[in-house]
């Protein structure tokens, strides 16, 4: 489904936790988790993000591309 520009979608959280990549990434976060990133439930690399989830089990989530870097 598609809201204003956010594509909606239902993905699996598998180990509590929802990972995108680029293409062709080879970024492996499984060692980015810091004490702060869990307090943060975010792991940011420049090709790589992952998110935790309070559940173990299907969420919903909405993704926006942009076309360019927004300002911040």
């Amino acid at each position: 489904m598609d809201h204003g520009g956010v594509a909606e979608s239902t993905l699996f959280a598998d180990y509590h936790q929802i990972q995108v990549f680029d293409e062709g990434s080879q970024t492996d976060l499984s060692g980015e988790w810091s004490d702060q990133a869990m307090v943060d439930r975010l792991v940011v690399e420049p090709d790589a993000v992952g998110i935790r989830t309070v559940v173990n089990v299907d969420v919903a989530v909405g993704v926006e591309a942009l076309a360019a870097d927004r300002d911040h």
